[in-house]
């Protein structure tokens, strides 16, 4: 996902960022400027999987200050099924 991600038009490599859980990775991030905001999504530096995303806000307004954050998730569980509606390990 990291290096498909990295090709996106607009899409900016550099930096780290941490996630919801406190979890520090390389960022791939791009500008949503019709929001004023920074995604930014998180992946683990050895293993580029996906840790999670952040929200920032790109310039100062009154909503806050440029680099403030917004939001913030992490992926805490995997899992893989066979079909839609379908739910990993049957919980």
């Amino acid at each position: 996902m990291y290096q498909a991600a990295a090709k996106i038009p607009g899409v900016e490599l550099g930096g780290q960022a941490q996630d919801a859980e406190g979890r520090t990775g390389l960022v791939v991030s791009f500008l949503d400027a019709d929001a004023g905001m920074r995604k930014q999504w998180i992946f683990d530096p050895q293993t580029l999987d996906y840790l999670g995303k952040r929200t920032v806000l790109a310039e100062d307004g009154s909503l806050g200050a440029a680099g403030a954050l917004v939001e913030t998730k992490a992926v805490l569980e995997r899992g893989v099924v066979d079909g839609i509606g379908q739910v990993p390990g049957g919980r």
